[in-house]
């Protein structure tokens, strides 16, 4: 039999085991990729309406089917650290960041966990990484800085908050944390800084926060920290009454619910495409007259 005739009968062979075997797994038509596809948005959906049980079914469900696809372990660990189970929560997202080390928001619910469980040191190294990872995630810097001064170390916190006030020069909520830090850690220099840019706000003076500021800088001149600390919750109060400090706030601090940490696409499965429904060219409206009954309307 000739060299050719042999290749020929295995491409046969080949191409009649491809036909048996069918599409792979994670094609868009196959049927546990449609599944998967299914039970991933079910189980976002579940979460953003409160339906933690469902989340957590359908999220196990897209594990089950693809257990390498990393988003369905991190939004299960989502699941469970709402809910209160921080350790097997931990173990989900410890799982989801094996799989994602590269993913700043893993990271950040890997430190949340972390924090939760009481271990400050891998909550501060993972925050590093998820900052280290995406500069702009304000979320993991602004929760590092907390990290950092519930440590004892605010003159370590200081610096953190320069990265956010670099990507937001005008936060009022990242200035008086910083300013707050300063104090904390008694750093002279870094709290007339922070006075100076809080002071430079144009409505710092419209609010009636003026006086605020003022007892501040006199408790800074005077080197009285404890009161320069207790001064600017004073003014944090008053600047609280900004329009836009909440908005200043959501874009650093985690929510209670923690929703904006959810995961909406696949990391590893090739995300669905949209597939509008073609046009129905056929449909069509008659005008007709209206029938009132020879009296007026009734609307």
């Amino acid at each position: 039999m000739s060299a050719t005739l042999v290749w020929a009968g295995l491409v046969v062979i080949l191409g009649l085991a491809a036909c048996e075997r069918g599409a792979a797994p994670t094609d868009a038509g196959a049927e546990p990729y449609q599944d998967a596809v299914a039970a991933f948005y079910t189980g976002v959906a579940g979460i953003q309406v409160g339906e933690s049980g469902l989340a957590e079914e359908r999220f196990r469900r897209v594990i089950e089917l693809f257990p390498e696809e990393p988003a369905a372990w991190a939004n299960l660990g989502l699941v469970l650290l709402i809910r209160g189970d921080v350790e097997e929560a931990a173990e989900r997202l410890d799982r989801a960041r094996s799989l994602a080390p590269d993913n700043s928001r893993i990271q950040l619910l890997s430190a949340l966990a972390a924090r939760e469980a009481g271990q400050p040191d891998a909550a501060t190294e993972q925050l590093r990484r998820a900052a280290e990872l995406d500069p702009r995630n304000l979320q993991a810097l602004y929760l590092l800085a907390q990290t950092l001064e519930q440590e004892g170390r605010p003159g370590e916190a200081i610096p953190v908050t320069d990265r956010i006030l670099a990507a937001r020069p005008g936060n009022v909520v990242a200035l008086l944390e910083r300013a707050r830090l300063a104090a904390a850690s008694q750093d002279a220099s870094a709290l007339g800084e922070s006075l100076d840019r809080i002071g430079a706000q144009a409505d710092v003076e419209a609010l009636g926060a003026a006086g605020e500021l003022a007892s501040v800088r006199a408790a800074a001149a005077a080197g009285d920290f404890q009161r320069a600390s207790a001064e600017i919750t004073r003014l944090q109060a008053r600047l609280q009454q900004r329009p836009a400090y909440l908005q200043d706030q959501s874009a650093m601090a985690i929510s209670p619910g923690r929703l904006e940490l959810l995961l909406t696409r696949f990391l590893s499965l090739p995300n669905p495409a949209a597939r509008p429904a073609a046009p129905d060219t056929a449909l069509s409206f008659t005008a007709e007259p209206l029938s009132t009954g020879g009296g007026p309307p009734a609307w």
